[in-house]
């Protein structure tokens, strides 16, 4: 599974968008209308899924979903490109 595909899955329950539709340009609350809560279920599932720790701190760094597939390429071994 390319890594698009497991991102598009843990940001879709938290999105309002439909999981084929999400695509890595959209902003993640703009687009998406993921907000603050949305937001920590996401971090959540990218933390499970990819066995990586993402602090307070570094939330600002999630503005797109490319943002989002960018961390996780930058900080998780298991993760497909």
């Amino acid at each position: 599974m390319k890594l698009l595909d497991e991102i598009r899955k843990v940001l879709a329950p938290a999105s309002l968008v439909d999981e084929q539709d999400i695509k890595p340009e959209h902003n993640l609350a703009a687009d998406l209308g993921i907000d603050s809560f949305g937001t920590m279920e996401v971090v959540i599932g990218l933390e499970n899924k990819y066995n990586i720790k993402i602090m307070d701190k570094q939330l600002h760094l999630f503005e797109t979903v490319q943002d989002v597939m960018d961390y996780v390429q930058q900080n998780a071994a298991t993760a497909n490109g």
